[in-house]
């Protein structure tokens, strides 16, 4: 009997770290978390993705706020280097001692909002699209799983989510 064969895609939570760092190096040049910023005492110790935001998650060594960034197709105020991006960068404090770091926090959030290269960002932005529609925190052994014992082989395969076996 020939054994059982499941065409797994490979997992999507493995799939979005590779993204996710791939936009930290783009982006910031961040080759490896936690990465120092420039102008301080901030560093870079996480990137997530929620939608079409990108969460910059700062502290000096454990999280004080997130910068989310996000394109803002609207006027954009203030001036911008000619070919930066059109982003909207909110500084969000997570931590009482975001409030010592706020002059960083916001030099942070108004350089990405005026010198952000609009290529880089474009590439990132297709990165999050991407990031987007990953089927992210739910495990492939909740979606199916082989029965033991039983011959021939057997299994359960739960297409609640959307099944995703290739069939």
């Amino acid at each position: 009997m020939t054994a059982v064969r499941f065409r797994d895609p490979p997992p999507a939570d493995e799939r979005a770290r590779a993204l996710l760092q791939k936009i930290g190096e783009e982006l910031l040049a961040a080759r490896r978390l936690p990465a120092p910023l420039p102008g301080g005492s901030l560093s870079l110790l996480e990137l997530h993705a929620e939608g079409p935001w990108l969460d910059l998650i700062v502290g000096p060594t454990d999280p004080v706020a997130r910068v989310r960034v996000r394109s803002d197709r609207g006027e954009v105020l203030g001036l911008r280097h000619p070919r930066a991006a059109r982003v909207r960068a909110v500084v969000e404090p997570l931590d009482a001692a975001a409030a010592r770091h706020e002059g960083e926090l916001e030099a942070l959030a108004a350089r990405l909002r005026t010198r952000l290269a609009a290529d880089r960002w474009a590439r990132a932005e297709a990165d999050l699209a991407e990031l987007a529609a990953l089927p992210r925190g739910i495990p492939l052994t909740y979606l199916r799983q082989l029965i033991e014992g039983v011959e021939p082989v057997r299994g359960l395969l739960r297409t609640g989510f959307g099944c995703n076996q290739d069939c």
